[in-house]
């Protein structure tokens, strides 16, 4: 089922070009593509920034493309029994530290959140931002059942302020903020509020990782986290998959922001784009 929500997804996303013919998307954003791709660290990244670029600039680009394109071996492709499994060496997630989890259901073993309690151990804690009440229901109960003590649970969506929005859901545990046009799901109001606002009503004092993956508000709830960016400057894994622009979108607005942050990309799935990850993080 997971393979085929994602291949829904990207078929949704860039089954027609999307860019006129004389205007592609190399072209479109050529000068924003070169100052992201510059500020990559090492050359695995600028291979998975070069192959995205390739993929998106395609008019022909379908799905079954990229299944061909990894079925040939150019990439070493993970497979989906170890898609969440991982862990950046350049912006890992350390023990005793504090994670913030945007977009935690969805996965039937409960995804990142489940590596995440293991890596940060029990001095460390993850809390974990679900806004669809049905995967949220499942997370919990799937979390108590394996007995996972440093995981607390909120029943609401990171966004750019507290408010209350409407939430589309779609098959197989997608939901977006966003992409709502796109799913013949369940519609929920559901709470949404910025991370810099619930830090302070909270009493969070510091905020050293945060993973986003949120089907297109990536760059709603980075723009709420300002404040905690600046402050504490986490460690970033950011979901780059869900608009062509955020490819070099995120590197360029964090940069901008002038904190120090060093970038790298990688990709964790079969299907390539639906597992495009940019890391960041600042030398201590």
């Amino acid at each position: 089922m997971r393979r085929l929500v994602y291949a829904l997804i990207l078929i949704l996303m860039f089954g027609v070009p999307a860019f006129a013919a004389d205007k592609t998307y190399a072209r479109q954003y050529k000068k924003e593509l070169k100052q992201a791709r510059a500020l990559l660290q090492d050359e695995r990244s600028t291979e998975v920034f070069d192959k995205a670029v390739e993929l998106f600039d395609n008019p022909e680009f379908t799905q079954e493309k990229v299944f061909e394109w990894v079925a040939s071996g150019e990439f070493k492709a993970p497979s989906w029994a170890n898609y969440w499994a991982y862990n950046h060496p350049q912006a890992p997630v350390g023990i005793g530290v504090t994670v913030i989890d945007a977009g935690a259901g969805g996965r039937s073993d409960s995804g990142y959140i489940v590596r995440f309690s293991e890596w940060v151990g029990d001095k460390g804690r993850v809390l974990a931002f679900e806004p669809d009440p049905a995967q949220f229901d499942f997370l919990k109960k799937d979390i108590a059942a394996k007995g996972i003590k440093n995981i607390q649970f909120y029943q609401m969506g990171l966004w750019d302020c507290e408010d209350t929005i409407l939430l589309h859901t779609g098959d197989g545990g997608i939901s977006s903020f966003v992409w709502g046009y796109s799913f013949e799901g369940e519609k929920f109001l559901v709470d949404v509020v910025d991370l810099d606002t619930f830090c302070h009503k909270n009493g969070i004092e510091k905020v050293d990782f945060i993973k986003i993956e949120t089907q297109g508000s990536e760059p709603y709830i980075l723009e709420g986290a300002q404040n905690t960016l600046r402050k504490d400057k986490p460690r970033l894994a950011i979901s780059c998959f869900a608009q062509p622009d955020y490819l070099f979108k995120f590197i360029l607005q964090l940069n901008a922001m002038d904190l120090g942050y060093k970038f790298w990309m990688d990709y964790h799935s079969p299907n390539f784009l639906s597992g495009l990850v940019l890391y960041a993080s600042v030398d201590n």
